[in-house]
C-alpha cells in the first residue's frame, strides 16, 4: 500500500505541475486482481466530485502523463505577456516547451518539476560564467541550444530531449565564446519601442482635441515635428507661418524649463513620414535658435507603415502628390 507520506509526495508534485491545489484526489490500492498497467486509473464517483488514483509504483514508471490523467492539455503560464524581466524557472520551462513543439511538430513528455529545478541551476551557472543575473542571456541561451543544433544532437543520440542535458558544461561554454549580450539587450530595448510605439494614440481627433485645449498642450502632447506639420497641411498655415506660430509656443515652454518634456513628445513619435514638409533639417535650425546644445533625435523613412500612421495629416488633394 501507498503510505500516507508517499501519497502526499506524489499530490506535491502533479499539483506543482499543473499549478493547483491536489485536494481532491484520494489514492488506493486495489487488490483485486485486474490487468494491471503502469500508469493511472481514475474512478468517477456519482456522490461527489472527488476522484480515486491508482498508482501501481513500479520501477519502470518515469514519467507522468498528466494530459491523459485529467483530459486536457497542460496549462501554461501566459508568459508571452509578461515583461521578460520578470520571467521565473515555469516561465522558461514553458518558452523551452513550446519551441520544442514548434521545432519539432509534436510533443514533449516534459516532466515540469524536474524541468523547473534544472532550470534553476541553468540560470545560477549562466550568473555564474556573465557574472550578471540577466533573464535575456538565458532566454537566449535555450535559443541558442535549439537554434545551433545542441538539441538535434541530443535527441540523435539519446532517443529523447532531456532538460538537465542543458546544464552540459561544452555547450554553456559555446554559448559563452558566442553571445553578445550588448546586441541582445539593444534589440530587447527596440522591440519594447516597437510596441510602446504601436500603443501609442495618434489620429487627427486626439490632436484636434489637444489644439482645442490650448497650442501649449497641442505641443506637449505631439512636439514639435507633428505640431508644425498639422498646422501646414490640416489648418493650412504657410510653411513659414506654421514654424513662426509653433516658434513662440514652444519658446514659453523653453523659458518655464520644459524642453524635457518637449524633447520626449517630439521623439516618441518617430519614425516619421519623409513627405513631411518639416524635417530634420528644419527642426536642426528651430532647436539652435534657442540653445546650441538641444538635440532632439529623430528619423524620418518612406515605410509603408509610416505612411499609413500618418496619412491622417495629409490633406485629402495632396494624397497623390506625395505618394
Amino acid at each position: 500500500m501507498i503510505k500516507k507520506n508517499e501519497n502526499e509526495m506524489i499530490k506535491k508534485i502533479i499539483g506543482e505541475a499543473i499549478g493547483k491545489d491536489i485536494s481532491l484526489i484520494k489514492s488506493e490500492y486495489k487488490r483485486k486482481n485486474k490487468k494491471r498497467k503502469n500508469g493511472f486509473i481514475f474512478e468517477n464517483q456519482e456522490k461527489n466530485s472527488e476522484k480515486k488514483l491508482e498508482i501501481i509504483n513500479e520501477p519502470a514508471t518515469q514519467y507522468i502523463e498528466f494530459n491523459k490523467l485529467f483530459k486536457r492539455t497542460i496549462s501554461l503560464t501566459n508568459y508571452q505577456k509578461k515583461d521578460i524581466n520578470k520571467w521565473n524557472n515555469r516561465d522558461f520551462v514553458n518558452y523551452a516547451y513550446n519551441f520544442y513543439r514548434k521545432r519539432y511538430k509534436k510533443d514533449w513528455k516534459l516532466r515540469f518539476p524536474a524541468a523547473t529545478l534544472s532550470m534553476e541551476r541553468i540560470r545560477t551557472k549562466l550568473s555564474a560564467l556573465f557574472g550578471t543575473d540577466n533573464n535575456i542571456i538565458v532566454r537566449d541561451y535555450i535559443q541558442y541550444s535549439f537554434e545551433q543544433g545542441y538539441i538535434d544532437k541530443f535527441i540523435e543520440k539519446y532517443k529523447k530531449f532531456y532538460f538537465n542535458q542543458l546544464l552540459y558544461n561544452y555547450l554553456l561554454e559555446s554559448f559563452y565564446l558566442n553571445y553578445n549580450i550588448e546586441y541582445s539587450e539593444n534589440k530587447e530595448k527596440q522591440k519594447k519601442q516597437e510596441l510602446s510605439f504601436n500603443q501609442l494614440i495618434l489620429s487627427d481627433k486626439e490632436i484636434e482635441e489637444s489644439f482645442l485645449l490650448s497650442e501649449e498642450t497641442l505641443l506637449f502632447d505631439f512636439g514639435v515635428v507633428i505640431t508644425v506639420n498639422w498646422f501646414i497641411l490640416k489648418k493650412n498655415l504657410q510653411e513659414e507661418e506654421a514654424i513662426s506660430k509653433v516658434y513662440n509656443i514652444y519658446k514659453n515652454i523653453y523659458n518655464k524649463g520644459l524642453f524635457e518634456v518637449i524633447k520626449i513628445s517630439t521623439e516618441k513619435w518617430s519614425p516619421y513620414p519623409d513627405w513631411f514638409l518639416f524635417k530634420n533639417s528644419q527642426l536642426f535650425d528651430f532647436l539652435k535658435s534657442f540653445n546650441k546644445n538641444s538635440e532632439i533625435v529623430v528619423s524620418f523613412n518612406s515605410l509603408e507603415k509610416t505612411n499609413n500612421r500618418f496619412n491622417f495629416i495629409r490633406k485629402k488633394n495632396e494624397k497623390d502628390l506625395f505618394s
